[in-house]
């Protein structure tokens, strides 16, 4: 459980499962992988499930636990490196108040955030205190810690940014010194890669071992608008389901954003090797971030490095922009921050466990597939699996045909046999890719899945599907097929249409 806790796609006995019970899409590659290794992490969750395994409460108790734990350790490292003052107390309090960290606090699933911040700037502080003392001790537990905050989660990354920029804005620039925490990351991504994990032939995870040119193009998207939310407080969540254009203009917007913090923030940079430092180390812990899509939960690392250098500007010259961004960072965030993380469960009910209650759940479930005429992979597999979750009957499987983000058009060709049109094509959205990068299909292609087979009819000029003919092995009507559809953002039971009879479903997105 440990090592396999964050396996959520690879090839062999996990996508095995996965196909069998639908809940890898027909779409898939077939060596599609995100494996993560986060053992230390998944252990707290088993120890959550052995000592209080009903009780949401004190799993959330423990969340906190470690949220504390971090809020604390930055602000001991922005005491230690910016002195007892204005800067360090407020810098701190900016951090405690990011309306961003709500997710993986309000989140428990989202834990490992939390374990690598605190763990990757304890291993910061350690490193700190070596320099000075130069005592063995103190640089085995920087990497003791460091390797920890690894084990924890992939975002720990950040914590050695810190470490890697205060040697390099060193006047003495002794590089040599970074030598064991660099051959620490190397170690690490070797056992990582040998022992299978990393993520390969998804759109939306990129590994930059693996796919160093891919990650190369997400961090020149992915990195600017990180640096949009971090700077403005811009939730950047819905970019998951946002059209190709407007992703576009995030980006645009993010390489402004930051043209204007080099303007605000330029004198300062100058002038004081501390701000030197937190920019660097705020660039750099956003970098490895930009394997993953955009998410305001991804930025607890980069916010040492942005509120940093914001109390250091209010500390030498309240500006009227730093003065602006402080009542941004301040007030506002520290007002969404209780609502943000009350509203998250709210959220995630309303994509996870609502939908239930429109859903045929009950003892004839068990033998029961339930088609998804169009929907979308995430609120598709939580609205199958929740009911397991709860104790509740699901569906032997699933299958979902086509997304929900733009129309789709189906006719019947005969008793077992469905054509469907996507506008424009499938794998389109960004959150149709999950489970597939851009390796096109070829028409003729045929994809078998439980109950059905796909054969790719028409493709667009990327190699994209744009008609697939689908055939299952009992009649569409059969009383085990059970047909449901996303109408209006609301998944609801429907009926494919009769042999020389033709459907248009309309493109929705799921009502939060």
């Amino acid at each position: 459980m440990p090592l396999t806790l964050f396996s959520f796609m690879q090839p062999g006995a996990i996508n095995d499962a996965l196909i069998r019970d639908g809940l890898l899409p027909w779409t898939a590659h077939p060596q599609v992988q995100a494996t993560l290794l986060r053992p230390l992490t998944a252990l707290t969750h088993q120890l959550d499930h052995l000592l209080w395994p009903d009780s949401p409460l004190l799993q959330h108790a423990h969340s906190l636990v470690w949220w504390a734990l971090a809020a604390l350790s930055v602000g001991l490292l922005y005491r230690r490196t910016l002195g007892v003052g204005l800067a360090a107390g407020l810098a701190a309090l900016l951090y405690a108040v990011d309306d961003s960290h709500a997710m993986p606090i309000a989140w428990i699933a989202n834990r490992n955030a939390l374990l690598c911040i605190a763990l990757g700037v304890a291993s910061v502080l350690a490193h700190l205190r070596w320099r000075e003392q130069r005592g063995a001790g103190w640089l085995i537990g920087s990497l003791g810690l460091a390797l920890l905050g690894l084990l924890a989660g992939e975002a720990a990354l950040g914590a050695l940014a810190y470490i890697v920029a205060w040697e390099l804005t060193d006047p003495e620039r002794r590089l040599v010194r970074l030598v064991p925490h660099t051959a620490l990351v190397v170690a690490w991504r070797a056992v990582y890669s040998t022992l299978g994990y990393g993520a390969k032939h998804s759109g939306l995870y990129v590994d930059p071992a693996n796919n160093p040119g891919e990650f190369a193009l997400a961090l020149a998207e992915r990195g600017p608008i990180l640096m949009l939310a971090q700077a403005l407080g811009l939730p950047v969540d819905l970019w998951l389901l946002m059209p190709r254009a407007l992703q576009l203009g995030l980006t645009a917007a993010g390489l402004v954003t930051i043209a204007l913090l080099a303007w605000l923030f330029g004198p300062l940079l100058r002038s004081d090797r501390r701000a030197r430092w937190l920019g660097l180390g705020m660039l750099g812990a956003l970098a490895p971030l930009c394997a993953a899509f955009p998410m305001d939960r991804l930025l607890v690392f980069s916010g040492i490095g942005f509120f940093g250098l914001l109390a250091l500007q209010i500390e030498r010259e309240q500006t009227k922009t730093a003065l602006a961004l402080l009542v941004l960072c301040g007030p506002f965030s520290a007002l969404a921050m209780p609502a943000r993380t009350l509203g998250a469960p709210a959220i995630l009910r309303a994509v996870m466990t609502d939908p239930i209650e429109r859903m045929p759940i009950g003892p004839q479930a068990a033998d029961q597939t339930w088609l998804f005429v169009n929907g979308m992979e995430f609120s598709t597999f939580y609205v199958t699996l929740m009911p397991q979750v709860e104790g509740r009957q699901g569906p032997e499987a699933i299958g979902l045909l086509a997304p929900m983000f733009r129309d789709v058009t189906l006719t019947g060709v005969d008793e077992h046999t469905l054509d469907i049109h996507v506008d424009q094509g499938w794998l389109l959205a960004t959150g149709e890719r999950i489970a597939r990068d851009a390796t096109p299909f070829e028409v003729g292609e045929t994809i078998d899945r439980p109950g059905f087979q796909a054969r790719v009819d028409e493709v667009t000029a990327d190699g994209r599907p744009l008609d697939v003919r689908f055939t299952f092995d009992r009649p569409l009507d059969d009383p085990e097929h059970v047909w449901m559809c996303w109408l209006d953002g609301l998944v609801s039971p429907c009926s494919p249409p009769s042999p020389g009879e033709t459907l248009t479903l309309a493109a929705t997105l799921p009502s939060i």
